[in-house]
Order: C-alpha cells, then sequence, then structure tokens
C-alpha cells in the first residue's frame, strides 16, 4: 500500500485559477464544485499557491478586508509542498505529516497535474498514520502520551504486514517518534514554569543520539539523549546548569513513562556529562581530538550521531564546527576509530557459514546489531567525518559518500542492500518477540530463516566484509 504511486490515486483535472482573479469568484468556485482548495497558477499552468478554506477565513474574516477588491494573490498561501507524479504514497503521507499541510500540489517539468489531498490520504487507509501524528501533537499529559505511544507500535505492525521498505519505516517511525519526545519536552517545560524555575534561561537544543539521533529507531528502545544550551552569562552559569539538569531529569523520566527505558549506560540528558553548555560542549570535543580510551571512543561515536529535535539551529551549527575542527580529516580521531572498529568481525567463516554464539542465552544466534548492522554504521561514520557530513542517517551518509565518489556507487548500491535486509530481518524478528512478551535483543537463529533469506544474509555479511577491508585500508589500518 505505502508502494503505490500518487500519480494512481491523485484528485485531477485540478480546478484553478489566476493570481489576478477576484477572491469573490474564487469562492464561489469552492462552494459549487464543493472542494476545499484551488490552486493558483500563472500563465504557464505552473502552481504559485494555495486558497484554502481555512485561508479564506484567516485572511478575510479573522483580518477584514474588502472582499470586492482582494484577488486571488492575496489571500494565497504562496508556500507549497510539491511532489512529482512518479512518488510514492509513504513521501506523500510523509509530507503531509512533516509540513502540517492538507494539500500537496502534483508537479511534472514545472506543470500542475495533479492534487493530493488529505482526504486523497485517508481513503488509501492512510488514516491511522495521519491519525496517530495528529493524536500525539493533541496530548497534554504523559497518560495521553503514553497512549500515544502505543498506537506508534501498532503502526509498526500494519506498516510491516504492507511490506513497507525498511527506508520507509525509518523515516515514519522516527517522525512518530520525534513528535512524541518533543511534546514530552513542552509539557515538561510547562512543568519547569508552574514550579517556579520559569521558560529556559537561555537557547537549547534537545539531541537525540544513536539510533533515534540516526533516524533508525523503530520500536521503542533504551534511551540516548544529550543536551547542549547557550553559554549563559558567568553569574548565571550555575542556575542555567541547574535548570536544564533538572529539566533534563523531567524529560528523561518522561520518555520512561512513555516506554523508552533508561539507558544503562547513562547516556542521558539528565547525566551532568551529557548536558552541557555549548563551550563545554566544544571542550569536550577538543579533547576527543586527542587521545581517547575505548570508553571515550564508545561516547564519541554515540555523540556523532546527534540530531537536534528542537531550538536554534546555531549550537548545532556550532557543534559540528568544532567536530570538524578537532576530529576532521587529518586528525588521529578517524584512525583511532577505524581501529576500534576493525577489532570486531562480522559473524560469517570459511566458505560463508554462519558463525554463532557457541552457548549462553544466545546459543545459535547472531546479534544482528552489533555484528552485523553496526559495522556499516560505524565505518560510514568514520567516512562521513572525514569528509566533513552532518547527515547522520546512515543511508543519508552513503547517499553523500557515494556523491563524493569516497565510495564506489555500485559498491554504494550493495552496502544499502545489505543494511536494509539485516535491519529488515532485525526489525522482524523484534516485533515478533515484543508481540510474544519477549524483550527484543536483535538476535536471530540463522538456520530458522529460510534458505533464501540465510543466502541474503550471507550476502550482506560478505558486503561487511569487503567495507570494513575498504575503511581499513583508506585510514591505513588493514584489516
Amino acid at each position: 500500500m505505502v508502494n503505490r504511486r500518487i500519480d494512481t490515486f491523485m484528485s485531477r483535472p485540478v480546478i484553478t485559477c489566476r493570481p489576478t482573479d477576484p477572491v469573490s469568484q474564487v469562492a464561489n468556485i469552492m462552494i459549487r464544485r464543493n472542494i476545499s482548495a484551488v490552486m493558483v497558477v500563472n500563465d504557464h499552468n505552473e502552481p504559485v499557491g494555495t486558497i484554502t478554506e481555512k485561508g479564506l477565513v484567516k485572511k478575510l474574516i479573522a483580518v477584514p478586508r474588502d472582499m470586492g477588491s482582494c484577488t486571488a494573490e492575496t489571500v494565497m498561501e504562496a508556500k507549497m509542498i510539491t511532489l512529482p507524479p512518479s512518488a510514492f504514497l509513504y513521501e506523500a503521507l510523509l509530507a503531509v505529516i512533516k509540513e502540517g499541510v492538507k494539500h500537496l500540489a502534483v508537479v511534472e517539468e514545472g506543470k500542475l497535474v495533479g492534487i493530493v489531498t488529505l482526504m486523497d490520504l485517508v481513503k488509501t487507509r492512510s488514516t491511522g498514520t495521519l491519525w496517530v501524528a495528529r493524536t500525539i501533537e493533541s496530548q497534554d499529559t504523559l497518560a495521553g502520551l503514553q497512549e500515544a505511544g502505543r498506537e506508534v507500535d501498532l503502526l509498526l505492525s500494519a506498516l510491516i504486514a504492507e511490506r513497507a521498505p525498511v527506508p520507509v519505516l525509518f523515516e515514519i517511525m522516527s517522525e512518530m517518534h520525534r513528535r512524541l519526545t518533543r511534546q514530552i519536552i513542552t509539557l515538561c517545560e510547562k512543568d519547569m514554569e508552574r514550579e517556579g524555575y520559569g521558560p529556559p534561561p537561555v537557547p537549547y537544543n534537545w539531541l537525540d543520539l544513536g539510533s533515534a539521533g540516526r533516524k533508525e529507531q523503530t520500536l521503542r528502545t533504551d534511551q540516548d539523549n544529550a543536551m547542549v544550551y547557550a553559554d549563559p552569562p558567568g553569574d548565571k552559569a550555575a542556575a542555567a546548569a541547574e535548570y536544564f539538569l533538572l529539566l533534563g531529569e523531567k524529560v528523561v523520566e518522561g520518555l520512561a513513562q512513555c516506554g523508552f527505558t533508561k539507558c544503562r549506560g547513562k547516556i542521558m540528558a539528565a547525566n551532568p556529562k551529557w548536558c552541557r553548555s555549548l563551550s563545554d560542549w566544544q571542550k569536550t570535543i577538543d579533547h576527543w581530538g586527542g587521545r581517547l580510551s575505548s570508553s571515550e571512543v564508545r561516547d564519541l561515536t554515540i555523540f556523532l550521531d546527534f540530531r537536534p529535535l528542537n531550538g536554534p539551529s546555531f549550537l548545532t551549527q556550532a557543534l559540528w564546527e568544532q567536530i570538524f575542527r578537532s576530529l576532521g580529516a587529518g586528525s588521529p580521531a578517524s584512525h583511532r576509530l577505524t581501529g576500534d572498529e576493525l577489532q570486531h568481525h562480522p559473524p560469517l567463516g570459511l566458505g560463508k557459514r554462519f558463525i554463532t554464539e557457541k552457548s549462553g542465552p544466545h546459543r545459535d544466534e547472531i546479534n544482528l546489531k552489533t555484528a552485523a548492522a553496526l559495522h556499516i554504521v560505524n565505518c560510514l561514520r568514520i567516512f562521513a567525518l572525514h569528509y566533513g557530513i552532518t547527515e547522520t542517517s546512515t543511508l543519508g551518509r552513503l547517499q553523500q559518500l557515494a556523491a563524493l565518489k569516497a565510495i564506489d556507487r555500485d559498491e554504494s548500491e550493495y552496502i544499502q542492500d545489505a543494511f536494509e535486509a539485516i535491519m529488515s530481518f532485525r526489525i522482524r524478528e523484534n516485533l515478533r518477540k515484543f508481540r510474544c512478551g519477549l524483550e527484543p535483543d536483535d538476535s536471530i537463529k540463522p538456520h530458522q530463516l529460510s534458505r533464501r533469506e540465510q543466502d541474503v544474509l550471507r550476502s550482506g555479511l560478505s558486503v561487511i566484509v569487503r567495507l570494513q577491508k575498504q575503511t581499513g585500508k583508506y585510514f591505513n589500518m588493514p584489516r
């Protein structure tokens, strides 16, 4: 279902008007045709804006104007989201969820050829996705968000049942988790004000780390997060640190109540180590540019996947600038990270035989996260750091590295296929265990897979072997 192309369900022909048409004429068209929007096009049939019922109320009634003198250009919304007719349903769905719009212009070679409305998406049985997205943002209590979180889990099951591709799962589920976390942050900020602490004293960013930062979180997993806030005046530094640490504790607790368990390693914004001012983070990053202990290597790899969820961009821009100054090309960091990555190899032996655990609770199993997917994540992160790439998703990094020719285009396709296959096995098995009341642990018994699935997994692990060799060779750390 999510792989349907939008030209199979978009509305056409599109009812349009010109920028100079009187608003009264446009309103009459909407009433006569019983439609919620009219696309404004120029003389070349290129869309330049949208007129909606809500827009008419906002621009003609809320702010009274003389309708007789108003034109379409006066009341139209110039910001439009456009998609080509070859785009997929999931792309339209994501646009509606992320941008909060109800109408998408379908454009081919610059010309308007159709329109996708909220009702069109509802008719494709995407109601659940849209409903969950709006439910999250309408909740004003943690109890409400807990219930919304359970709906997100059901959405994952539905997407897998529809055989949604892994990138689609990542995009939709990451957007849902982002909205859930942002709403928790909003509620916690209100709590701080009610308790007398006031609003945030300086601008700040909440940072998702780990799989959430890479937009690869599907099921609600352990928390990995941090906070960066603007440097306060010297005499306010202690008070600001106290404020943000308390806010971090509240958000972490809220996330825990909504099913995101606390990180056992305490990599959370409730920990002073992960809740810092910009200058403190810059000093830490500069320190990481030198000799690193094993624990610091782990901290660095987790931090390099950060993704901001709120606040101004200048803070994260400053972090990336410091990262590339201290850890970029020419720094020993890439060499150190490569050496750490090459200490472990994918579980594939001679004759492409699976190497499984020999004893313990995971006997005869392979951990698809630590023994497989993480190698791809690590190698591409190292290349991204070297090439100054700020994208944090694994597939996004791969796409940019291929564009820069840092990784051969054909090889990048093999890597993407391998990553998607491994993640597909991992998501499916974790969801199965979750439904059975078991703890999702990323492990799978490869010999219980079908012969075809075993071949797919072997192929994926073989790609990892090649990627590790390429990484070691590039950063002068032969495997």
